[in-house]
């Protein structure tokens, strides 16, 4: 009777992990540029070089209330122009499908914290490690309008 149990509840399991969707990268966007020097090894100031973002949605999206909304990931490469915290060793690294933290659904301009990145676009960076020329945990001081 327990190995019914626990096949069961691996079903579940997995069940609803397939209805979340998978797992990807994440940046987060912040307005506070002392929170960035605070949290962060590296600060820099970067430039977008490409940027591209997939349009998606899963299977929770289908059943979602209203009008399902395309969630987004980026895959985006940057250049190093300046060093402001920390020693890096590199000019360059990149995102690759990585989605915004604070937005699951950004597409129609709803979500005042939607965020697009846009080439020749300079932007103030935060992060911890880059490995293999891929960026973790991205932190971008939004400018102000």
């Amino acid at each position: 009777m327990k190995p019914k149990l626990i096949l069961c509840l691996a079903l579940v399991l997995s069940g609803g992990w397939f209805l979340t969707g998978c797992a990807h990268d994440r940046f987060t966007i912040t307005n506070d540029a002392s929170r960035i020097y605070k949290r962060h090894s590296f600060v820099a100031d970067v430039t977008c070089t490409s940027a591209d973002p997939t349009f998606y949605n899963n299977l929770r999206d289908q059943f979602h209330l209203g009008a399902p909304l395309k969630r987004v990931l980026w895959t985006v490469a940057f250049r190093i122009d300046r060093v402001i915290k920390g020693d890096l060793l590199t000019n360059s690294f990149r995102l690759d499908e990585a989605q915004n933290k604070a937005t699951p659904f950004s597409m129609m301009g709803f979500d005042e914290r939607e965020f697009y990145f846009q080439t020749n676009v300079a932007y103030r960076v935060g992060f911890d490690c880059i490995k293999n020329g891929k960026v973790r945990d991205l932190e971008i001081l939004k400018k102000n309008k």
